[in-house]
Formats: structure tokens, sequence, C-alpha cells
């Protein structure tokens, strides 16, 4: 999985040889590389950025904020720098990323409780 810049740029500059990308589908940024759901339907290891406020956030600072962020998601600049950094703008609203984060957090939490791993 390319998830820091340092591994981007390794891979850009030859010294990195990547073999697929972990999103369910190819990225625009490494559109040759495959996704790995094309060889293993359903594989899906992605990483995400988010921000998340204090619980019981006033409704209106919450849409602000979210109206906002929306906008700097979608500047070209910004969308090409993320793009090139191998993720991909989704800029969702914060209903359906409060869901996104919940299910991400169950699938992992069972992955971990079914594999037995433990902490030390």
């Amino acid at each position: 999985m390319m998830r820091s810049y340092a591994c981007n740029r390794a891979h850009a500059a030859g010294k990195l040889r990547a073999i697929a990308v972990t999103a369910p589908k190819r990225l625009a940024a490494y559109s040759d590389l495959p996704a790995m759901s094309e060889a293993i339907p359903g594989f899906e290891f992605v990483g995400w950025y988010g921000v998340i406020g204090p619980p019981k956030m006033p409704q209106a600072i919450l849409a602000g904020l979210h109206a906002e962020l929306a906008k700097i998601a979608q500047m070209p600049d910004i969308r090409e720098r993320m793009q090139a950094d191998g993720a991909e703008p989704v800029g969702s609203d914060p209903e359906t990323f409060r869901r996104y984060l919940l299910a991400d957090m169950a699938k992992w939490s069972k992955l971990m409780k079914d594999s037995g791993a433990t902490l030390n």
C-alpha cells in the first residue's frame, strides 16, 4: 500500500516497484497499477483523512465547517496535489463520513478479534 508521500515519490522515481493499489478501484494517479480487488474480489485496504469535531457540535458550525472544507477539497490545485500523492478526494457530507467511519472501525475491530491478535 502506498500511503506515504515518500513511497509515492520512490515509485515515481523508479526506486520502488508497485504491483497494485489496495483501494477498491484503480487510482487516477496510478491508472497503470491494478487494484488488488481485480485479483482478490472484495479486497480493500484504504487510508482516509477526515476532520472530526467534538460531540454535540452545533449544527450551524458543523454545516459551515463542512461547506468550507468541501470548497477546499474541490480546488483544482488541492485535488491535483492529493491525487499526485495517491489520494482520491471524496468530500462526503458529515453523516456519510460518520457512517463510513463507524463501518471502518467495525470492520477492523472484527478482523482483530477474529485473528486473535493481542496488544503486548
